[in-house]
């Protein structure tokens, strides 16, 4: 299971998120027997502030089973971690996410330098024009696919040696998630473009696991 998802900050809870993962920090072993008891292996979150102000929190997810078996398993909880988490995220975000609705967003594209090793990861979100969306899956398809070999070498001249996409579709709109590991991210010239278009770099991971 591999999935990265993005949920929007609401106007006036731009501090939350960091008090959540300070709140998170201090209760560690309740956060770790939340995520493993369930197979997740690696979570990593990250704050986006948009050109218009808007900030998103990423979140990338990886475990064993399936990514519907995990909401499952959270939405039927009754755990006080895991009503306390939901209940700061939905102040977040406005979004009850115990409550069914929408798909899980899909990966288009992966890719993993020979070795397998986990570096410091980074992450970041942009929409897709609409009516773009067929366009992009089919581009993410063939790059990570039939040209697959040049993509590798393009990755290792970045420095970046793992990459995931995701489409998730939204009722504002799609976006693409894109989740990244590298040796020193900040030298992986992947993230350049996102930088010179957004000049706001995705802050660092407020929890991970």
């Amino acid at each position: 299971m591999k999935y990265g998802v993005a949920f929007p900050v609401l106007p006036g809870k731009e501090s939350m998120p960091e008090e959540v993962g300070a709140a998170i920090r201090s209760r560690m072993g309740e956060y770790v027997e939340s995520r493993s008891s369930r197979g997740v292996t690696l979570e990593r979150v990250w704050l986006q502030q948009n050109p218009d102000g808007s900030m998103l929190q990423l979140v990338f997810t990886e475990g064993s089973g399936t990514a519907e078996d995990l909401v499952a398993s959270f939405r039927s909880s009754t755990s006080d971690f895991d009503t306390w988490f939901f209940d700061v995220q939905q102040e977040i975000s406005g979004i009850d996410f115990r409550q069914p609705g929408g798909g899980l967003p899909e990966n288009i594209g992966s890719y993993q330098a020979p070795g397998g090793g986990r570096n410091p990861g980074y992450c970041f979100c942009v929409p897709v024009v609409p009516g773009a969306t067929d366009v992009g899956v089919a581009f993410a398809k063939e790059a990570y696919g039939a040209k697959a070999d040049e993509l590798a070498a393009s990755r290792a001249a970045m420095g970046s040696t793992r990459e995931e996409v995701f489409l998730q579709r939204t009722r504002m709109g799609d976006l693409v998630i894109v989740y990244g590991e590298a040796a020193d991210p900040d030298q992986d010239r992947s993230r350049d473009a996102v930088r010179d278009a957004n000049r706001h770099a995705p802050r660092d991971a407020k929890h991970a696991l």
